[in-house]
């Protein structure tokens, strides 16, 4: 639920910009973007418009989901406890862009350990982007809220279902899926696939990933997916509306 004076913007998978309030809901011409900057791009053109029309924005709280095709996520073995916020940034980032194939200066990090003492969550999203998101809150007066990817919004969301299972989770959209493999609450494996979703494949790829996480698959294992325009079938159930 938006809180009363919150804007949300959602960089959406198939590039169709829009943004919600509460009081108004606009929806920006279906275009196909190249990129995830010139998404944000269309999104502050809906921004100042909104302004523009009268409403009151300025105070607001942005929160942001980033569709998976525009991040890259892993889970990688690093300590960083004796490293600066600056070292394990740029540890964290080399890591990241190795895996991209860009620059490390061309990605924004974050990272959450999620077993200690040297198993972190990393996430990266091109920087530009950032940047250009930082210049919307300021040119509006807004404030930061979330920015997240759908992948990680959707595990939020559901961690009651996911405690103490062993689940594969997916977040399906028509030109590609986000999977995980979550053990006891937790994330132990991650894979983005490209292309038309194939359901019977991404259910394959996670048993892999189960396997490649040190873990049995048996019978109690779930398969649980958010899926936009892409019909789910067994073995996969959609996720219950979050709470």
């Amino acid at each position: 639920m938006l809180d009363r004076d919150s804007v949300q913007l959602a960089l959406s998978e198939g590039r169709k910009a829009h943004l919600r309030t509460e009081r108004r809901v606009t929806a920006g011409d279906v275009a196909r973007f190249d990129s995830l900057i010139a998404c944000v791009g269309a999104l502050g053109t809906e921004l100042d418009a909104l302004a523009a029309s009268g409403t009151t924005i300025r105070g607001a709280r942005l929160d942001v989901a980033v569709a998976d095709q525009w991040l890259i996520y892993d889970i990688v073995e690093i300590d960083l406890r004796d490293l600066s916020d600056r070292a394990a940034e740029s540890a964290v980032a080399a890591l990241l862009a190795d895996i991209a194939g860009v620059e490390s200066a061309r990605l924004a990090t974050r990272w959450q350990t999620i077993a200690e003492p040297a198993m972190q969550l990393a996430c990266a999203m091109p920087a530009d982007a950032v940047a250009a998101l930082g210049q919307l809150v300021r040119r509006h007066g807004l404030r930061w809220g979330r920015v997240q990817g759908e992948f990680i919004e959707a595990f939020n969301s559901h961690r009651d279902e996911l405690d103490g299972v062993t689940a594969a989770l997916a977040v399906i959209r028509p030109h590609g899926a986000q999977i995980g493999v979550v053990a006891s609450g937790a994330l132990a494996a991650l894979h983005y696939e490209e292309g038309s979703p194939v359901l019977d494949r991404l259910a394959a790829i996670c048993e892999n990933l189960v396997r490649r996480a040190g873990h049995e698959i048996d019978n109690s294992m779930r398969y649980l997916a958010d899926s936009t325009q892409v019909e789910l079938c067994a073995p996969w159930s959609g996720l219950l509306p979050a709470k």
